[in-house]
């Protein structure tokens, strides 16, 4: 028997509202496991959502400031490597802050043991970059060029709305790779450009695959990179430690697991961000558009690659 029109009405609002229930639970379940992991690593933090005027949006920023908590760092080595020599300051230039910028598929608090060490030094912000972590997620240009310059211009846009002039920007994989887009774009702004194993610097490879071998990347590109992770459903966290087993070393947390669930919850959501990274991808994960290409920096400006 037909629905009528009222039924079917109420039938998609409850699952539009069943559909936003699981969202914003996931949500929460994201900032929970996240302040688990900066309490481990010792600091004390103050979260914002710093709005932005790309289809209004919101960039979620963590914020540490040695005037305003102390912080008990933890022991551990920190995951991305130490970057209190690159960022050790002197009073002309503790004033300007550091910014913290992650890889693909991770958040703000993947920089968590950095943060601790870094903040005793200067004031630290990390950002989810937009259509990750906590941040919002807008839809992105499908053309490369333009995903990019969208998120290079949310963070310009960022620095306006905190009110920073000058600061020292470091970023991580694909967080490397906008970091210097940034940096190409408003010189002006950077103090020192510091690149942790940064993505899509050098030129793709020239490789001969086999007709089976070039089927199956055919077939693999056609989904987003996370696509497994996130109908993998409550098994999604089992999966990452699967992957990366090594997370829970240089992670450790109340909970060992935390990291993993961490990972998770930053992919399990709308994958805008992950849609436009892979706009700038070519097969087997190099960039359409290397920075080896484009690097014409000011030979004013500071930079340091880290691997």
């Amino acid at each position: 028997m037909p629905m009528s029109p009222d039924k079917q009405a109420l039938d998609s609002r409850n699952k539009f509202q069943s559909s936003r229930s699981l969202w914003r639970s996931s949500l929460d379940k994201l900032a929970e496991v996240e302040a688990r992991l900066f309490a481990s690593a010792g600091v004390q933090t103050r979260s914002s959502f710093v709005p932005i005027s790309f289809q209004n949006s919101q960039i979620y920023t963590v914020t540490l400031d040695p005037t305003e908590a102390p912080t008990t760092p933890s022991t551990s080595t920190a995951p991305l490597g130490q970057l209190t020599g690159t960022l050790a300051s002197t009073d002309s230039t503790a004033e300007h802050p550091v910014v913290l910028v992650h890889g693909f598929g991770a958040g703000s608090a993947i920089w968590c043991a950095n943060m601790a060490a870094i903040t005793t030094r200067h004031i630290v912000h990390a950002i989810d970059l937009l259509g990750f972590g906590r941040s919002s997620r807008p839809k992105f240009s499908a053309k490369p060029e333009e995903a990019e310059q969208q998120m290079v211009d949310a963070i310009e846009e960022w620095r306006k709305q905190m009110g920073i002039q000058k600061m020292y920007l470091v970023g991580h994989s694909f967080g490397g790779y906008l970091s210097t887009s940034y940096a190409l774009k408003y010189p002006e702004r950077i103090e020192h450009l510091v690149l942790v194993d940064p993505w899509g610097y050098a030129e793709a490879e020239e490789r001969q695959l086999s007709r089976r071998l070039t089927l199956i990347v055919g077939i693999i590109s056609l989904f987003n990179p996370l696509t497994t992770l996130r109908v993998s459903g409550p098994f999604g966290p089992k999966l990452v430690k699967k992957a990366r087993p090594d997370l829970g070393v240089r992670y450790p947390s109340e909970n060992p697991d935390d990291i993993y669930e961490y990972i998770y919850r930053c992919n399990s959501q709308s994958p805008t961000g992950e849609t436009a990274f892979k706009s700038m991808m070519a097969k087997l994960g190099w960039a359409k558009n290397p920075m080896l290409h484009r690097l014409m920096i000011s030979k004013s400006l500071r930079v340091e690659h880290r691997t």
